[in-house]
């Protein structure tokens, strides 16, 4: 196995106290990836789980909360998930690697071969299901490889480039209501005085970027494996730059910026 792959692949952490400090450390210290956030659901060990990923994470993640954990990873979008099967089911929503590490679990985590978790077998068998589960990289060779090739799959409805996407509201600005007996004379003279300086807009609400024609076209030559983890990668992007419409050089832009 080509475990050099995964140096620099960015990781998210989830589950009971110990399973995470153990997985954090070993895909950190063994495998050289990045952890982009590690968090717990067992709030009495929430402080030895700090202490213990002090120097890997600069915030541990506190919650039973399923919602709040899948929004971190939502916002963090990383290559490999390792959580509950919660995750995995939110992983699955966003078209994520992941690898079930801490109960609670499904029957089908639970195999009958002999899988321990513990010692120098313990960390062959993480690093084969770290192995299997992630992309190692392949993305752009499979694209050249394949191309369109005739693998379509029916994209939902909330992707196409017909999205409406609605106006973020204007900035409203509320005066303060003056007092009767504030004479008009005064009004003026504050109103003067005031210096005229042009207030920055308030910021936009985020929204999801529409999809030109252009760009649906690309992104349709990516095979469909991949191809939701190429749409979100590049959606996130046109998010944090500004791009309200992603067109094929933003995807182009995005592609170079990730590595793609």
């Amino acid at each position: 196995a080509d475990m050099d792959s995964f140096s620099g692949k960015p990781a998210f952490v989830f589950g009971d106290a110990t399973h995470v400090v153990g997985v954090t450390r070993f895909l950190h210290d063994e495998l050289g990836m990045p952890i982009a956030g590690a968090g717990t659901y067992v709030k009495h060990q929430a402080d030895w789980v700090r202490e213990q990923l002090a120097g890997y994470v600069d915030q541990v993640l506190v919650t039973d909360e399923f919602q709040t954990v899948a929004a971190r990873i939502a916002e963090l979008r990383p290559e490999l998930v390792c959580g509950t099967q919660m995750e995995r089911h939110t992983s699955r929503r966003y078209d994520l690697n992941c690898m079930v590490i801490s109960p609670p679990t499904h029957i089908e985590n639970h195999l009958l071969a002999y899988r321990p978790f513990l010692g120098f077998d313990g960390a062959d068998v993480i690093a084969d299901e770290v192995y299997t589960t992630c992309t190692l990289g392949m993305e752009k060779h499979l694209i050249d490889l394949f191309g369109d090739a005739g693998l379509e799959l029916p994209e939902k409805a909330k992707h196409g480039a017909a999205r409406a996407v609605e106006p973020a509201p204007a900035a409203i600005t509320v005066e303060s209501p003056k007092p009767e007996q504030e004479p008009a004379v005064a009004t003026v003279a504050v109103s003067s005085l005031t210096p005229a300086v042009a207030t920055p807009p308030a910021p936009a609400a985020p929204v999801d970027p529409v999809w030109a024609a252009d760009a649906e076209a690309m992104l349709k030559k990516v095979p469909f494996f991949v191809r939701g983890r190429v749409r979100g990668n590049v959606e996130k992007y046109a998010r944090q730059h500004g791009h309200a419409v992603i067109t094929a050089q933003v995807l182009l832009a995005a592609k170079e910026e990730l590595g793609a």
